[in-house]
C-alpha cells in the first residue's frame, strides 16, 4: 500500500467517524432518555382506566413520577 493511499484512508476516516458519531450519538441519547415517553404524568395513566387502582394508589403513582421528573432535570 502506498503512501498516498494511507494519507487518503487517514483524511477519510478523520472525516468519516466524527460525522457518524455526531449522527448516532444524539439518537442514542434520545432513544435512552426518560423523556421520550408520551405519558407526562399520572393523569394521563389514570384516563386509561384499566385497572381499577385505590385513591392512594394514584397518589404513590404521582409522587413517583413527580420524583423521576426532578431527578432526571439537568
Amino acid at each position: 500500500m502506498k503512501i498516498k493511499n494511507q494519507i487518503s484512508l487517514l483524511i477519510t476516516g478523520i472525516i468519516i467517524l466524527p460525522t457518524l458519531c455526531m449522527i448516532f450519538f444524539p439518537i442514542y441519547t434520545y432513544y435512552s432518555s426518560p423523556r421520550r415517553f408520551l405519558m407526562k404524568g399520572y393523569k394521563e395513566i389514570r384516563k386509561i382506566n384499566e385497572a381499577n387502582f385505590s385513591e392512594s394508589d394514584w397518589n404513590q403513582i404521582q409522587n413517583y413520577i413527580e420524583k423521576f421528573r426532578r431527578k432526571s432535570r439537568f
